[in-house]
């Protein structure tokens, strides 16, 4: 399966710290192996798409293409999800 990635939040600018992150799905509840990117509070989004359809993949819920929203929550980055 090669899932696709939708993005419909407003900008890619986040409260966290500059580094790389595990980032976690939700509601899916697994974590990517891409870390992503975040510099000068941006979200790199070619790292956040790769992590997303990592979680997709993992999580099996290939309906959750929408990236909804992007949170930063005691050092993990939370991907929010919808169909």
């Amino acid at each position: 399966m090669n899932p696709d990635s939708k993005i419909v939040f407003e900008t890619n600018r986040i409260d966290c710290p500059n580094g790389q992150y595990k980032a976690r799905g939700f509601p899916a509840g697994v974590y990517s192996d891409t870390e992503v990117i975040v510099k000068s509070n941006l979200v790199d989004i070619k790292t956040l798409i790769q992590a997303h359809k990592e979680i997709i993949t993992k999580g099996e819920c290939e309906w959750h293409i929408f990236i909804e929203d992007v949170e930063y929550i005691d050092g993990k980055i939370f991907i929010y999800t919808g169909s």
